[in-house]
């Protein structure tokens, strides 16, 4: 499956429902940051995998990683108060909700 031809949505659909552990190694290394929110998220995700999105660039993803991490050397506790961060919000959903999200634009 050569994955970077798929869209951002259809990445993301799939990090939520493979249960391939090469997939989700390969949406891993993903260029969008949604999707390896959604990888991170994923109950199927290998350990390693998970380890690494731990020391994710992006916030967003070590958050969540870093929920889901048992090892006690990588974990640590990750605290934002940046609205976009923690939202709870669907990755799927997120590209209907971001740009008219009242917590942002009332910053």
């Amino acid at each position: 499956m050569y994955l970077t031809n798929m869209i951002e949505q259809e990445q993301i659909i799939l990090a939520k429902m493979t249960k391939d552990e090469n997939i989700l190694k390969q949406l891993a290394e993903s260029i969008y940051i949604s999707v390896r929110r959604s990888v991170a998220k994923n109950s199927l995700v290998p350990k390693r995998v998970l380890e690494r999105l731990c020391t994710d660039p992006s916030l967003n993803v070590t958050y969540v990683a870093h929920k889901f991490c048992d090892d006690s050397k990588i974990k640590r506790d990750i605290f934002s108060e940046n609205p976009c961060v923690i939202c709870t919000i669907d990755e799927r959903e997120y590209i209907n909700v971001c740009n008219n999200c009242e917590v942002v634009i009332k910053r």
